[in-house]
C-alpha cells in the first residue's frame, strides 16, 4: 500500500516520512507537494486550505498532521473527510501505529464497498449500513450551534433589542429567526461546521432575498451585529 506525505516544506516532509516504519515489502512511503491520485493513505501536513481534504478523501484515507489543536479547526477537517490527526512532532512509533491503522481503515472501507456492490441488472436496491460512529458528527455540530446561541446570538439580541426588536428571536435546534414587519433574518444550523445566514423579504417591491454560508467559528457578535444592522436598514 502507498502512503504519501504532502507538505509545502520538503525537509519537513522527509523528516515525517523517515519516522514511518512499514514492514511489508509492498508498502511504501513517498513525499510530494500535491496529491498524485494514486496513494491510498495521505498524510497532509499543515494544508493552506482544509477544503483539499474533501477532494483527497474521495479516493484516499486522509491523515492530518498539524500543531493547530483548535476545536473548530479539527472538527471542520473531520467534517470534510479527515480520518485522524496528530502533531507532526509525535514519536516515530506513534506515527507508525497511526499510519498502519489508517491503512487498515482504507482496506476495510474498500472491502466493505466491494461487498455491497450489486450488478446494474439486479431488480432491487440495497442500502449499505451506515459505518459506526457517523452519528457523532451531527451531535457535535448541534452542540457547536447551541454554543453560538448562548455566546453570540442571545447576547447580541439583548444588546440590540431596544433599538431593533419588539419580540425575542424564535430559537430552535435548527435555526434562530429575527423577524421584522416585512422580512426575517434566519441563522440556520446546517449540521456541519458552517452556518447559513438567510434573509428573506415579503412583498413585490422588497429587496432581493439574501443567503450567505460562513464557517460557524467565524460567526462573532460583531459580525452578527453587522448582518442585523444591514437587514434592519433594508426593512425600515
Amino acid at each position: 500500500m502507498s502512503c504519501l506525505v504532502i507538505s509545502g516544506d520538503k525537509d519537513t516532509a522527509h523528516q515525517i516520512a523517515q519516522k514511518i516504519v512499514l514492514v511489508r515489502k509492498t508498502d511504501k512511503v513517498t513525499v510530494a507537494d500535491s496529491y498524485d491520485g494514486k496513494a491510498e493513505v495521505v498524510l497532509l501536513h499543515e494544508p493552506e486550505n482544509l477544503d483539499i481534504i474533501k477532494e483527497i478523501s474521495q479516493t484516499a484515507t486522509v491523515f492530518l498532521l498539524t500543531d493547530r489543536n483548535e476545536r473548530d479547526y479539527i472538527l471542520e477537517a473531520y467534517d470534510l473527510g479527515m480520518a485522524d490527526f496528530c502533531s507532526p512532532g509525535v514519536k516515530d512509533y506513534e506515527l507508525t501505529i497511526k499510519v498502519i491503522n489508517a491503512m487498515r481503515l482504507h482496506d476495510a472501507l474498500n472491502n466493505r464497498k466491494r461487498r455491497v456492490e450489486i450488478p446494474e441488472q439486479t431488480a432491487f436496491e440495497y442500502d449499505a449500513p451506515t459505518p459506526v460512529g457517523t452519528g457523532l458528527r451531527p451531535k457535535l455540530f448541534d452542540k457547536m450551534f447551541e454554543n453560538k446561541i448562548e455566546t453570540v446570538i442571545e447576547p447580541v439580541f439583548y444588546r440590540m433589542q431596544k433599538e431593533y426588536f419588539k419580540t425575542a428571536p424564535a430559537i430552535t435546534g435548527d435555526k434562530c429567526t429575527f423577524a421584522a414587519k416585512t422580512g426575517k433574518l434566519e441563522i440556520v444550523n446546517t449540521g456541519t461546521t458552517k452556518t447559513t445566514i438567510r434573509v428573506s423579504y415579503d412583498g413585490l417591491d422588497s429587496p432581493e432575498n439574501f443567503e450567505d454560508e460562513i464557517a460557524l467559528a467565524s460567526l462573532t457578535q460583531t459580525r452578527l451585529e453587522r448582518y442585523i444592522k444591514d437587514f434592519m436598514s433594508s426593512v425600515i
